[in-house]
């Protein structure tokens, strides 16, 4: 089996230190297949890749809102801001703007 580098979508993933059961649950995958893409084995393929484009673009805006921080355990959190749900909920059902308009508004400042 030849083994891959992980595709660039999955770079913030990696990096951010998701493990794969949280990965198979953003993306409504199995933890398996989550697995077989961490360590490049397979890649995702078609909407799949789009949703760990969006999830990136989650991780990396909250690497710059909060340096330093966990993710990983900040995704999963109920949060006020999100009506007391966590940012995994929302990422899971597609709603993965009104994370990142969170983390932006944080980020500027400009959250009251």
């Amino acid at each position: 089996m030849t083994v891959l580098a992980p595709p660039k979508e999955l770079e913030s993933i990696v990096d951010a230190g998701i493990p794969p059961d949280q990965l198979a649950r953003l993306t409504g995958r199995s933890e398996r297949t989550a697995r077989r893409w961490l360590a490049g084995q397979t890649e995702p393929r078609g909407a799949v890749r789009k949703q760990l484009a969006d999830i990136s673009a989650v991780l990396d805006e909250y690497a710059k809102t909060f340096p330093g921080g966990h993710v990983s355990s900040w995704i999963e959190r109920p949060n006020p801001e999100l009506d007391f749900r966590s940012a995994a909920d929302l990422i899971v059902e597609g709603r993965t703007r009104e994370v990142l308009a969170l983390l932006i508004a944080i980020g500027e400042g400009v959250y009251l």
